[in-house]
């Protein structure tokens, strides 16, 4: 494998904004975000009010004790402005970085700036008291009706770390669940969902797991496992419906609410779903050249031609047919044939990835 204290920078193009800062973070500590994300194929879906749906993208949580890496991160609150800044900086100073949840009004880098409330999240990562600066970094990237958004670097006065640090308790609700669902887990916390001043402080010392070429093989094999339906991660089973499974209830609540705009809440999860494939198959590659092994680069190319091009198209047909819907026009059920073919290869992408496992655990865990 390759020098785990080297890794390659965080692709903001391939994560949501949550994923970016968490995979800027675990950079900052030497953990390899591309094995610890990029590795994990999955989806679950939990059905909430109506036609609309709860989302995991993770099997495995990242936080925890986990295979690439030990990562105990805990949210953070404070009403006050001054009180959260100084809090920001003097865990900087202790453990090298911190995560800080911002509302994309108020960050003057994003293009919604001064436009749309929505939670954000962004690294802070150096405290210069001499100039009275914090040192930011925000990898994220999108591209939508607000406008285009790359990568940010830059400085943050200290006297204003804390205003950098405040959510909106009304506007940013809606958010709830995919903002504590961003480390694949629910996240538990006492403080009010979006209100005051937050970020997160790690519990003791982040660390990376050093992976042998068997370690990998294990990560894709979970991923199998899980997402192919052999088995229910252990946090979601009995409340979460899980992998292909998960898939088939998105696109069949899709065909059942296509005339409800209450469905088209859920495109941005559908995006990041979408983006997590692509950072599949990113990793796919990168692992056939490491692990010298010509079916994972087949694998990948494959997952490139025939599986991202169809997540791609998803969002852009639920912007076609919310804009349908408003203006009293019948939306397409192009949406819900494209998520019927997702199903149909995501199956055999885990037929693939099974043999592949199993070739290499010397068992065919695809056979069962």
């Amino acid at each position: 494998m390759t020098d785990t204290t080297a890794h390659a920078p965080v692709r903001g193009d391939q994560l949501s904004c949550y994923t970016a800062a968490i995979a800027a973070y675990m950079l900052r500590h030497g953990i390899d975000p591309d094995l610890a994300l990029g590795t994990q194929l999955f989806l679950a879906a939990q059905k909430d009010a109506g036609p609309l749906l709860r989302f995991v993208h993770y099997h495995t949580p990242l936080l925890g004790e986990r295979p690439t890496h030990r990562l105990h991160l805990a949210r953070q609150w404070a009403a006050d402005e001054r009180e959260a800044g100084e809090r920001i900086a003097a865990e900087v100073r202790r453990h090298g970085a911190a995560i800080v949840v911002g509302d994309g009004m108020n960050l003057p880098w994003l293009v919604t700036h001064g436009r749309r409330h929505a939670p954000h999240w962004f690294l802070v990562h150096g405290i210069d008291d001499a100039a009275g600066t914090a040192a930011a970094s925000d990898a994220f990237e999108f591209m939508d009706e607000a406008g285009e958004q790359g990568a940010w670097s830059g400085e943050i006065l200290l006297d204003r770390l804390g205003a950098a640090a405040r959510v909106n308790p009304v506007e940013m609700e809606v958010y709830r669940a995919r903002e504590h669902l961003a480390f694949g887990m629910e996240e538990r916390t006492p403080h009010p969902v979006f209100s005051g001043h937050q970020w997160f402080e790690a519990l003791e010392p982040p660390r990376a797991r050093t992976l042998a070429a068997d370690d990998a093989w294990a990560l894709l094999a979970a991923t199998w496992r899980f997402h192919g339906g052999a088995a229910a991660p252990a946090h979601l089973e009995g409340r979460w419906t899980t992998g292909l499974a998960a898939l088939a209830e998105v696109a069949a609540t899709a065909r059942a609410h296509l005339a409800d705009t209450a469905l088209y809440d859920v495109r941005d999860d559908l995006w990041v779903a979408g983006r997590v494939r692509e950072a599949f198959a990113r990793v796919l590659h990168r692992l056939a050249g490491e692990l010298d092994h010509g079916g994972l680069g087949e694998l990948a190319a494959w997952c490139d031609a025939e599986l991202v091009p169809q997540w791609q198209a998803v969002p852009r047909l639920m912007r076609y047919n919310l804009g349908c819907l408003e203006r009293g026009r019948r939306a397409s059920a192009l949406l819900a044939d494209t998520l019927d073919r997702i199903v149909a290869l995501e199956a055999e992408a885990m037929e693939r990835l099974g043999v592949l496992a199993g070739a290499m655990a010397g068992e065919a865990v695809g056979a069962d």
